[in-house]
C-alpha cells in the first residue's frame, strides 16, 4: 500500500499521516519497503500500526510521540492512567512521610517551645474574643 492509499483508508490528512510516519520509524516501530519512484510500500503491519497510533489518539492520548512510546512499551491508554492514578497515590505517599520525616528530625526542645506557642497563642485568643 502506497502513501495515498494509506491517507485515504485513515481518512487523514497527508501532513498529519507524515508526521505520524516519520514519529513511527523514530521509534523502529515501521520499516517501509521502497518502491518505485522512490515511493514508501507499506506492509499490513506497518498499517496496523499507523491504525493503532489513530485509535489511542482517539482514546485520549495526547500526542503522537506519547502514542508511539506506549505501543512501544507495549502500553494501553486504561493501563496508562491507572498508572497514572498509582503515580498520584504514590507520590502523596510520598509527600506524607516526607513531612513525618521532617518533624522527626525537629529536636525536641523546638517541639516543646512550639507547643507553649500554641497553647499560649490560643489562650490570648480566646481572651480577646
Amino acid at each position: 500500500m502506497d502513501f495515498k492509499e494509506l491517507c485515504a483508508e485513515l481518512a487523514e490528512r497527508e501532513t498529519r499521516v507524515q508526521y505520524w510516519r516519520n514519529t513511527l520509524k523514530k521509534f523502529g516501530l515501521i520499516d517501509p519497503k521502497k518502491g518505485l519512484g522512490n515511493k514508501d510500500i507499506y506492509s499490513e503491519s506497518d498499517v496496523e500500526m499507523f491504525k493503532k497510533v489513530q485509535q489511542y489518539l482517539k482514546d485520549g492520548v495526547p500526542t503522537v510521540t506519547d502514542a508511539c512510546q506506549m505501543i512501544a512499551n507495549n502500553i494501553t491508554p486504561d493501563m496508562a492512567s491507572a498508572l497514572r492514578t498509582q503515580l498520584e497515590r504514590a507520590n502523596r505517599q510520598i509527600e506524607v512521610l516526607h513531612m513525618k520525616v521532617l518533624q522527626l528530625r525537629k529536636p525536641f526542645w523546638k517541639r516543646v517551645v512550639d507547643w507553649f506557642k500554641g497553647l499560649f497563642a490560643r489562650g490570648l485568643s480566646q481572651q480577646t474574643e
